[in-house]
């Protein structure tokens, strides 16, 4: 998203504004797709390692890049990719177009149109896909949220969901790129870089606050009616590995994947 939004990997330049429309949009799109299929086998791998269980990640990794190497065209016309390439793509996308829509908006409206609709899309079509990878790789992993998860959700649990998803969401695609400005000189002096490091590290940080609602979440799905002193606890100590997991799985994704799609953008 580097031809507008707030942050220094979202500046506008002249020339921007004498591009027809259709064209930028036509960038926006080609930049998600590309930086999404990019990120893709990493997620996939990972995504598919954490709901099968059965293996450890070291050993998916080597059995997926084995494939990727081997078998290139089947990998990546399989399902997981797909998959997981259209949720980003979409992702991206809307988050590109969202900005060059909005182009001649404040910072702050662009921002809210941007996290709206990325929430819109990103939420649903997630949901989705991982219900699709626990069709595929959860029916024997007991533990799986996913694959566990039962027909009618409790509404506390969706809004738990809700809370994970638009925290991370919000750090990735709002937080990100205004904080840029906050990272000291001592680091580095340029706002290239600067914007780089907090779109690195935001996400990881947003974790502190999705991650609690994450396992509130997953407590209300296991069917547990337990008083909120005794969630806070199991809150408390699952935090750790849970909090490491989850800033693991945002680094390829609104971390790299970011940083991607703004610097492909940008070259377009």
């Amino acid at each position: 998203m580097g031809r507008s939004g707030p942050g220094p990997l979202h500046q506008t330049t002249k020339d921007s504004h004498k591009t027809p429309l259709w064209k930028k949009l036509a960038g926006d799109t080609v930049a998600a797709v590309v930086s999404a299929a990019l990120l893709t086998p990493a997620i996939t791998i990972i995504d598919r390692q954490k709901l099968s269980g059965q293996k450890s990640l070291t050993c998916a990794l080597k059995e997926n890049i084995a494939c990727a190497v081997l078998h290139p065209k089947r990998f990546m016309l399989g399902r997981p990719f797909t998959l997981v390439c259209g949720l980003y793509s979409a992702t991206f996308g809307v988050a590109n177009m969202s900005e060059t829509l909005g182009d001649e908006v404040s910072q702050i409206s662009m921002g809210t149109l941007t996290f709206l609709s990325v929430t819109a899309v990103n939420v649903p079509l997630g949901i989705w896909k991982d219900l699709k990878f626990a069709n595929m790789y959860g029916s024997g992993n007991p533990n799986s949220k996913t694959a566990t998860m039962p027909s009618r959700p409790y509404k506390a649990a969706v809004s738990a969901f809700l809370v994970r998803d638009s925290a991370t969401i919000f750090g990735s695609f709002c937080l990100a790129p205004w904080l840029a400005d906050a990272v000291p000189d001592f680091i580095t002096a340029s706002q290239h870089m600067k914007g780089t490091i907090s779109q690195m590290t935001v996400p990881m940080l947003a974790q502190s606050i999705a991650t609690p609602a994450h396992l509130v979440g997953l407590d209300y799905y296991s069917g547990r009616r337990s008083p909120w002193r005794e969630k806070a606890s199991r809150v408390k100590a699952e935090f750790p590995s849970a909090g490491l997991i989850r800033c693991v799985r945002v680094v390829p994704t609104f971390g790299l994947g970011c940083v991607l799609n703004k610097e492909i953008r940008a070259a377009l």
